[in-house]
Parts: C-alpha cells; sequence; structure tokens
C-alpha cells in the first residue's frame, strides 16, 4: 500500500519538480532511515565498497529517477508493475557483473515476479 501511495505522489510531483530532483530526496530520507540498521554490515574493501557503490548509484538511485521521469509520460499502474521487475533485473545484473550465481530458490522468486505481473498487466501468454 505505502509504494501505491509513493507512485501516486512521484506522478503528482515529477508534473511540478524534476525527477532527478525528487529521486534525490527520496534516496536521501531512505539512506538516513536505514543507515542505523548497517552497524557492522558495510563492506571494508575498496572491490566490494566499489560494488555497493555501483549496485547504489546505477542499478538503484539511477533507475529510480529513470521511473519517476517516465511518469510524466505513462501512467502509474504500468509503471508500477514495470518497476516491480527490478528485483530481477538486479539478479541478472548480480550474474553478469560479479558472478554471484543465485541459488535455486532466488531463481524461483523470479519467475514468480515475471509471472505475478504478467498476470497483473492482463498480458496472455500464447502458446
Amino acid at each position: 500500500m505505502l509504494y501505491a501511495v509513493v507512485v501516486l505522489m512521484n506522478r503528482r510531483s515529477v508534473q511540478q519538480s524534476s525527477a532527478l530532483r525528487i529521486g534525490l530526496w527520496q534516496n536521501v530520507v531512505a539512506c538516513l532511515v536505514l543507515l542505523p540498521f548497517t552497524a557492522g554490515t558495510l563492506p571494508i574493501d575498496l572491490r566490494s565498497l566499489g560494488l555497493v557503490m555501483i549496485l547504489g548509484v546505477v542499478f538503484t538511485a539511477a533507475a529510480h529517477v529513470l521511473f519517476i521521469h517516465g511518469l510524466r509520460e505513462v501512467s502509474a499502474r504500468p509503471a508500477a508493475l514495470i518497476e516491480t521487475l527490478e528485483p530481477v533485473y538486479g539478479i541478472t545484473a548480480a550474474e553478469l557483473i560479479i558472478g554471484e550465481t543465485p541459488s535455486l530458490r532466488t531463481v524461483a522468486g523470479g519467475v514468480l515476479i515475471v509471472f505475478s505481473v504478467i498476470a497483473a498487466s492482463g498480458w496472455r501468454l500464447q502458446r
């Protein structure tokens, strides 16, 4: 429910402000709220820190800003359905970029997400 509220607020806000500004403030607030829960879990070595930075900037912040910007042209429902696929993109990117092979359980979750998006969008699979 909160996600739906955020999407609708983004749709309204992007008509009056830049997607970059909206995304920046949303990510700053999320970072500040979640930071206390990271005690002792942040990566120490430079490679891990770099990978976390790539994940945070490219696959989270940039994707979020593009999503908000897209709300100028696309209604909230299809945009939210496409956004739901973000974990599948992340899993695929982790495999391709850092060679992290997902477990069978993770793949099953990704398949469930894809089929849920297909079902929610009203698409029919053709045989």
